[in-house]
């Protein structure tokens, strides 16, 4: 098969804005030392080369470029704070205040989580009443004879018992099988071709029932696992989500 071609995903990174302390660093006053003490003080003197000094004439020099992007910025500020205590929005709604006596009402009724609890067992009575409303609707009532056949164990445990059965009575019919025929059974069937070929590439009917038994009892016990684990949470902006059933 055909390597699937792996996709590369480029995250474009925000552009961070310079801080207070950078502009603040840029905006102090330049202590600028007499080049002739310079001079001779230091034997170390880098200058610009002609094409430099050439390419940088009409530029304006780094400090006032630093301090218009100070001003800049400071001005950028000013608008967002402006922006955000004058909104551009003439719509301004009128909340109705709570009135006191449903204040002392909500008060009564406990917090947010007792509230809802109530809520939630109010509901399920009220599931529960409908139902029986229901049923009520209902005229026909069938009548079940009562049968004297006492059920042991469960489905699985029956099929179990029941698969045992099959096997002794095969062993105790391949046994009586080895011993001289009945001169009563002249009865010897014969299969065919095709119904051989059938039964050649499936196993036989008690493997088959053995087999699903074991599946059956299988995904029995996965249930009882999956059950038996504590439920789970769901997480919504990294707070945990109470979930009351209804």
């Amino acid at each position: 098969m055909p390597k699937a071609e792996k996709k590369t995903v480029t995250v474009k990174s925000k552009k961070k804005m310079p801080s207070d302390e950078y502009f603040n660093r840029l905006s102090k006053p330049i202590k600028r030392t007499d080049p002739n003490k310079m001079k001779s003080s230091e034997s170390f003197m880098p200058e610009l080369c002609p094409k430099s000094l050439e390419l940088t004439a009409n530029r304006e020099k780094f400090h006032e470029r630093a301090e218009a992007e100070l001003v800049r910025y400071k001005n950028e500020l000013k608008r967002r704070e402006n922006k955000k205590n004058n909104p551009p929005f003439s719509f301004k709604p009128t909340i109705t205040p709570t009135p006191p006596d449903l204040l002392e009402k909500i008060k009564s009724k406990g917090d947010l989580y007792t509230r809802l609890r109530n809520d939630i067992q109010e509901r399920k009575n009220k599931k529960q009443q409908n139902q029986k409303a229901m049923e009520g609707l209902f005229t026909f009532k069938p009548y079940i004879t009562p049968s004297n056949v006492k059920v042991n164990g469960t489905f699985l445990e029956r099929v179990a018992a029941d698969v045992e059965k099959r096997k002794k009575a095969i062993n105790i019919q391949e046994q009586g099988s080895n011993k001289a025929n009945h001169p009563e059974c002249t009865h010897k069937p014969v299969l065919s071709a095709k119904t051989q070929a059938i039964m050649g590439t499936k196993s036989n009917f008690l493997d088959r029932m053995t087999e699903d038994l074991e599946n059956r009892v299988d995904k029995q016990n996965q249930i009882k696992a999956d059950l038996a684990k504590p439920p789970k949470i769901k997480k919504y902006g990294g707070k945990k989500k109470w979930r009351g059933s209804h």
